[in-house]
């Protein structure tokens, strides 16, 4: 929403009768001559005061997006609506005093109007309480006792609140806090009179723990406070309200950005590389397919990029924003993100397949019908006629966009656009050195698993009188990290990986709470643990898993690799050549051998919150979405 400029302007006509003296019977002591009344004066009604106030035109919505200059458009606010009760010239005052940074919209209406709800519904719960105890009394004064009747002054109606947001914007936690309860409070003033209320309506809880993402929104944390609103700020609404224990607001916070100026960069990074093709390979090539992707708080920037892209008078690409649903269009997390195609279809091909089943997996609902992107499989262009695919990502850091290289190796081009510095920069992932980090580590966890099993086969040969304690030392244990920070950690996925560690023959597992996973912490069961599984984010182990056990070099596996080490998804993509007891493994007894069909999936899977996700993945199927944890039967 989008806060108005305001033009208050009062027009008064009127005329003033006589004064009443006058009328009757003149004064003769009056200083002045009494003027003699014109029909005009004696007909004409004094007309009441008008109030008007102008808003520009479209100021009303909008917010986040395409470029805007205006300070309150921008978003210290997100905007007015004329339906939430917020006085225009008070909003527009504590706004201006607040100073909150003009391109950020952090939707202070929709907070005020969420609060105004649950404060009224307070209101009404003890309008209906007050009424049953003036029933009591009543009937206490029948019966001769006495009874106290409370008053809407001496009950707590106050809404307690919790703001949770990410580092980057904390500083701005006790500046909302006080907008918040300045505008509740003015918007309540006849709730206050009527009920002499004399206490704060608003008080607010600001969380201090890290929030790295929106699985990290922290509603058991904020209902332990009493609170009974969580007003979540920088991320989507990934766990949904439904799931959460107390009532959830999701504020994207959306960042108005030079939209133009990262076009025109990315249009001349471009007619750059396409002139250097052509001095060394002296054929012409065409612009690439772009990609537009980012994260969430420049979901409009990507729709404006998009409408300057495909401009014919001006640069005329083609473009695309592909999703993940259920995220929304563009929006990329560190764990989840789309999966393109490299060679897209040119204009002509994309309009005459429609109806082509070979569509890309990834669907764009930006908006039109052009969104859809369908490869077109009888296409005998040659390479130099086919726009190859390049990705345009707009964020102030590598994270999210690491997603989307993961996910997509086969895509050239990466360049990423920081609307702060306003700079343009190709980025590059080492793909091979992450996928052979990765499977040495599922190496590493299968060979404890061998070696564990020949051990116990080893004492139930040479000893039939095997005590409990021996057997225990022959097993592999696996230690099960359920992350606690927020909603990191799915109990359905903790109930699908127990259950898959109960069927395996020597392998026992236990369940370890942590809202930080520290190298530190996991050195204190170094002599306990042969494999550790993390089910909190997936990233931990592609980035740091071979660092987080230290130098005890125990695997810590994300579900999915710990999936591919029990044989029950083949890992993606080719093998690299990691020995196995000395031993080649790219054709091992476990099935995971070396992927040599072109056809497969060679992409390391990010898709952790993808509706299309894999058994690992949240919402890869019913149970997972359910989030319900199941204790197993012994």
């Amino acid at each position: 929403m989008v806060a108005s400029t305001l033009t208050q302007t009062q027009t008064t006509t009127s005329v003033e009768p006589p004064p009443e003296e006058s009328k009757q019977q003149p004064s003769e002591s009056n200083t002045y001559p009494t003027p003699t009344p014109t029909p005009t004066t004696l007909t004409t009604k004094p007309k009441k005061v008008r109030r008007i106030i102008r808003r520009k035109g479209g100021a009303r919505k909008g917010g986040g997006g395409g470029g805007s200059s205006s300070r309150r458009k921008g978003g210290g606010g997100g905007g007015r609506d004329d339906d939430s009760g917020i006085d225009p010239v008070l909003f527009e005052k504590v706004m201006t005093e607040s100073n909150l940074p003009s391109a950020y919209s952090f939707e202070i209406t929709k907070s005020v109007q969420r609060i105004n709800q649950l404060l009224q519904l307070k209101v009404e719960t003890h309008k209906q309480t007050q009424k049953m105890t003036e029933k009591e009394q009543a009937q206490a004064t029948q019966d001769g006792t006495e009874a106290v009747i409370g008053t809407m002054s001496t009950v707590n109606v106050s809404v307690h609140i919790a703001l949770q947001m990410p580092e980057g914007l904390l500083l701005y936690a006790t500046v909302l806090s006080d907008v918040l309860q300045r505008l509740v409070m003015a918007t309540n003033t006849k709730t206050v009179i009527e009920h002499h209320i004399q206490h704060q309506l608003l008080s607010v809880s600001v969380l201090g723990d890290v929030t790295y993402g929106a699985c990290c929104v922290d509603d058991l944390g904020a209902r332990t406070l009493g609170c009974d609103l969580l007003i979540h700020y920088g991320h989507s609404c990934l766990v949904p309200i439904q799931h959460t224990v107390i009532p959830c607001l999701y504020v994207f916070v959306e960042i108005t950005i030079d939209v133009p100026h990262l076009v025109e960069c990315f249009h001349q990074t471009i007619l750059q590389l396409l002139k250097q093709q052509l001095q060394q390979q002296g054929t012409k090539k065409h612009k690439p397919h772009v990609y537009l992707l980012g994260t969430i708080q420049f979901r409009h920037a990507l729709m404006e990029a998009r409408r300057l892209l495909r401009n014919e008078d001006t640069y005329n690409y083609q473009v695309s924003i592909p999703q993940a649903k259920p995220l929304s269009p563009g929006e990329v997390l560190g764990c989840t993100s789309p999966v393109l195609t490299s060679t897209p279809p040119s204009s002509s091909t994309s309009t005459k397949n429609k109806r082509n089943k070979n569509k890309i997996s990834s669907t764009n609902t930006g908006g039109d019908d052009d969104d859809v992107v369908f490869i077109d499989t009888n296409d005998d262009t040659s390479n130099t006629a086919v726009a190859t695919a390049v990705v345009l990502f707009i964020a102030d850091g590598r994270f999210h966009l690491e997603s989307t290289m993961i996910s997509n190796p086969h895509i050239d081009k990466f360049y990423r656009y920081d609307p702060y510095p306003k700079s343009l920069t190709e980025e590059s992932y080492d793909h091979l050195k992450m996928k052979s980090i990765r499977y040495e580590a599922i190496t590493k966890a299968r060979t404890q698993m061998k070696r564990m099993s020949v051990k116990a086969t080893i004492n139930n040969n040479n000893d039939n009188n095997i005590t409990s304690s021996s057997s225990r030392s022959c097993c592999c244990v696996f230690g099960i990290i359920l992350g606690t920070l927020g909603r990191q950690g799915n109990p359905a996925l903790l109930t699908k990986i127990q259950t898959q560690l109960s069927t395996r023959q020597n392998v026992r597992s236990f369940v370890m709470l942590a809202s930080e996973i520290t190298p530190s912490k996991l050195a204190l069961f170094a002599n306990k643990v042969q494999v550790w599984v993390q089910i909190a984010c997936p990233r931990l182990s592609v980035d740091w898993g071979h660092h987080l056990s230290g130098n005890q070099a125990i695997p810590v596996l994300n579900p999915y690799e710990l999936f591919v080490c029990l044989n029950i998804v083949p890992w993606r993509g080719s093998i690299p050549n990691i020995p196995e007891n000395g031993s080649n493994n790219n054709n091992d007894s476990n099935g995971i051998g070396n992927n040599t069909n072109e056809n497969e999936d060679k992409s390391y899977p990010m898709d952790y919150y993808s509706q299309d996700g894999g058994p690992w993945s949240n919402y890869g199927d019913t149970e997972n979405k359910n989030r319900k944890y199941t204790a197993l039967r012994t």
